[in-house]
């Protein structure tokens, strides 16, 4: 997938910003807040993957299986001679860590600009006022 230069966020963070809203840690309200996309961004980013999963990555099938039925997702592969890597997905205790972690450094960010007069690393921070 090409990403364009105004795009807010990487397709994984798309990936990971519908994963902590369809799995309730984050209301889309508050995944537009975190992610610093509109509301109708949100939606139509978990729309798209709740249909398709990862839509748009080229050779990638994500499956989300109960438990008891993983033994023969596992198998499908092995009879069709194809790779698989089979990945637990992250729980809501997981989702919660990484968003609070996110929010801390876009905290501490912040304030480093503010005691360095706007320049971070040797650039200026974009700030939200006039």
């Amino acid at each position: 997938m090409n990403i364009h230069k105004n795009a807010r966020l990487t397709p994984l963070r798309r990936e990971e910003m519908a994963v902590a809203v369809l799995s309730g840690a984050l209301t889309k309200a508050q995944a537009a807040c975190v992610y610093a996309v509109s509301r109708k961004i949100v939606l139509r980013w978990v729309d798209r993957f709740r249909k398709g999963g990862r839509a748009g990555r080229k050779g990638v099938c994500v499956l989300i299986v109960p438990e008891n039925r993983r033994g023969a997702v596992r198998r499908v592969p092995a009879l069709a001679k194809l790779t698989a890597t089979v990945r637990v997905a992250p729980g809501i205790a997981d989702v919660q860590v990484r968003y609070r972690r996110r929010i801390m450094d876009t905290r501490s960010r912040f304030y480093a600009a503010r005691r360095t007069g706007g320049r971070i690393r040797g650039r200026i921070a974009e700030t939200g006022g006039a």
